[in-house]
């Protein structure tokens, strides 16, 4: 887009020169001065413009990277290298050479004659004349429209992201990550006395409306899963039974991550410390086991062998007492999955006595909830002075990082959709400019024999439309090929989103 628009900046000079030109050859300048005059003028522009760009986008790179999601893989190598350098350099050599060449094929056999005559400039141009640079600015339209339909699109997805229902309330959440070392906590017990312990502890503090721990929150990574055996839906012994995501957690959790009990009950203290054997599952599960009735009361099993000899069946079965909201635990942009909720203590068959070493506190203030962090970490010390906390952040920066992917790219396609509408903008009123200086004379003789200024005008306004008009409908047929390759990038949107492909081309 850049290019096109220099090389009609130059077309337009070209033009406007003519007269020069003519002079100069009149006063026995050569072809080849002539050459070597425009291609340094060429030169020196390109270069310096080539200077100008390296440093933008230097200080523009460091910016990008600095706002950069920091879950985005090697974002610390991004940056300036010499084969961008070299790249740059070479470009703006190039492009000053091509540019420069403009003027030199355009006037290496110049009429003298009418390039010296007092009007030689002011009459009308024709056709011919004005249709290169027609073509320049159709493509620019062209490709600045595909850029903003991409842009458009991304700038849908995130607003599609932001309106899903993440499956719980991440406003006023504080999380942090706790990890129990086995010399000072050998036992399961041992680690479920101190969950206990910590989650009371913390529960007392002003400004706390909740508390409770999990093995993982959503978004968080670490997934754990296991082989599931339905007591509706039994496995042979020769088949792999589905595997399907668990997190263990304490009373408190799912309360105060906010998520929405649909059916039956939350897990409680009891559950764990009398091992009753209930489990709570979110909706996803229970329609795809379910659909149309009732999960509570239905039993599972688990166990962490999936291959296990002999399948479920010998294995203790829990029942369901709750059925939650759904949960995004892979993300804003992935599909709920099946997830099972088992209290400490109880969970894998084979693995019941383990409570996990790692848990993530999760705390509901009141308030800004990085406002407690200090009591917190008095709580926590209080219980074991020498336990590091680690991952502090809140469940809103969670939900966020989430979509810094889409968001990321959403800033990137704007920017350079932001460019490309500044550059076809003066694409296109260079030469509307230049047309309009051209026939000033014409103008100015409708005027004088009665033309209404408004059919005067109307004349410019339609030369601009009919070039943005041929250049949105090539751009919207480029943009229907190509954005189908952001189809993995998009979100709640498809690649032909109606509402994107109208607005775009009123907007250019």
């Amino acid at each position: 887009i850049a290019c096109a628009n220099v090389a009609n900046l130059f077309l337009v000079r070209a033009e406007g020169r003519q007269r020069e030109v003519a002079v100069r050859r009149a006063l026995g300048a050569s072809g080849g001065d002539m050459a070597r005059y425009f291609l340094a003028e060429s030169l020196t522009l390109g270069i310096l413009g080539g200077l100008l760009g390296l440093f933008l986008a230097w200080a523009g790179t460091r910016a990008l990277v600095s706002f950069g999601p920091e879950n985005l893989p090697r974002l610390d190598e991004i940056g300036l290298d010499g084969g961008t350098l070299l790249f740059t350099v070479g470009l703006s050599l190039v492009a000053g050479l091509l540019f420069g060449l403009v003027p030199v094929l355009k006037y290496r056999k110049p009429e003298m004659a009418s390039g010296l005559k007092e009007g030689g400039r002011g009459g009308s141009a024709g056709r011919e004349r004005h249709r290169a640079r027609n073509i320049l600015v159709v493509s620019q339209m062209a490709m600045a429209l595909i850029l903003l339909v991409g842009s458009g699109l991304m700038l849908r997805s995130f607003q599609a992201l932001r309106n899903v229902n993440p499956g719980f309330q991440a406003e006023g959440v504080l999380t942090l990550r706790l990890s129990l070392p086995d010399a000072t906590y050998p036992q399961a017990t041992d680690r479920t006395d101190f969950y206990q312990r910590l989650q009371d502890a913390v529960a007392g503090l002003p400004g706390v409306v909740s508390v409770g721990a999990g093995e993982n929150i959503p978004m968080g990574g670490g997934l754990d899963r296991s082989g599931t055996w339905f007591e509706d839906f039994p496995v042979t012994a020769d088949e792999v039974p589905d595997v399907i995501e668990t997190n263990r957690v304490t009373a408190g959790y799912l309360e105060t991550l906010g998520t929405e009990l649909l059916e039956g009950r939350y897990l409680n203290a009891f559950d764990a410390r009398d091992r009753t054997g209930a489990v709570v599952v979110t909706r996803a599960l229970a329609q795809q086991y379910w659909p149309g009735q009732s999960a509570l009361g239905k039993r599972l099993t688990q166990a962490a062998d999936v291959g296990r000899a002999g399948g479920g069946d010998d294995l203790p079965w829990q029942t369901i007492v709750g059925v939650v909201e759904d949960i995004r635990t892979m993300g804003m942009d992935r599909d709920p999955l099946p997830v099972l909720f088992f209290p400490l203590l109880q969970g894998v068959a084979d693995d019941a006595q383990r409570t996990p070493r790692s848990m993530a506190l999760v705390v509901r203030t009141q308030g800004e909830p990085t406002a407690l962090l200090p009591a917190i970490r008095e709580a926590v010390w209080a219980q074991d002075p020498n336990l590091p906390m680690a991952d502090i952040r809140t469940m809103a920066s969670v939900v966020r990082e989430s979509m810094a992917r889409t968001s990321f790219t959403m800033v990137l396609l704007g920017i350079a959709a932001l460019v490309a509408l500044l550059l076809g903008t003066v694409g296109i009123y260079g030469v509307i400019s230049y047309v309009v200086t051209q026939q000033t004379r014409e103008m100015g003789i409708r005027l004088a024999l009665g033309a209404e200024e408004s059919r005067v005008a109307g004349m410019v306004l339609r030369q601009g439309g009919i070039l943005a008009a041929v250049g949105i409908a090539i751009g919207l047929a480029g943009a229907l090929g190509l954005t189908r390759l952001m189809e993995a990038l998009l979100f709640g949107v498809s690649t032909t989103d109606p509402l994107t492909f109208a607005l775009v081309p009123v907007l250019l």
